[in-house]
């Protein structure tokens, strides 16, 4: 998977279903979540970007939530090396 393919897939667009544990209805449905009564399952509304509700996505978009966390961490890693390069020069 690449960024821009996991961008897209978690960009909405979809009907996306949520794995959502009881104890975290409330939490999910306050970040715009909706319930199918028919599948009896939490989703994301098509029109709604699916970044906020990382750690209850499943399938494809769940990868590419985890591809993107791990190209911002290592982003954020790069960025701490390259400011800390003067202080360990010396300068």
């Amino acid at each position: 998977m690449d960024k821009i393919t996991a961008q897209l897939l978690l960009r909405g667009g979809d009907k996306h279903y949520l794995a959502v544990p009881f104890s975290e209805k409330d939490e999910a449905k306050s970040r715009g979540a909706r319930w199918d009564a028919n599948t009896r399952t939490w989703y994301v509304p098509p029109t709604t970007s699916l970044y906020v509700f990382g750690k209850w996505l499943v399938g494809e978009c769940r990868l590419a939530f985890d591809f993107l966390e791990v190209e911002r961490e290592a982003e954020r890693l790069a960025q701490e090396e390259w400011r800390a390069l003067p202080t360990r020069r010396g300068l």
